[in-house]
């Protein structure tokens, strides 16, 4: 996701991506993530990521589900603009 949007919060993907995988522990990761975007929707995005792992779900699967929701969002509110 971090690679596709362009903007400051598919920066904040893509760092938080890039510390993952430097083994930063998950808890530190998202802790920073909200601090930077205090936001409902990311701020439940993060609480369903870690219910995911803490559950040892497919965090693939999640996140396609997720991306999905976000998506049909965005079409959503553009149709209604229009």
């Amino acid at each position: 996701m971090g690679r596709t949007l362009n903007n400051k919060v598919g920066h904040e993907f893509k760092d938080m991506g890039e510390r993952l995988k430097l083994g930063e522990p998950p808890e530190q990761v998202f802790n920073r993530a909200c601090r930077h975007y205090p936001y409902p929707a990311f701020l439940f995005f993060v609480v369903t990521i870690r219910a995911n792992m803490s559950r040892g779900g497919q965090l693939k699967s999640v996140m396609a589900r997720l991306i999905r929701v976000l998506v049909d969002s965005r079409t959503l509110e553009k149709r209604k603009m229009h």
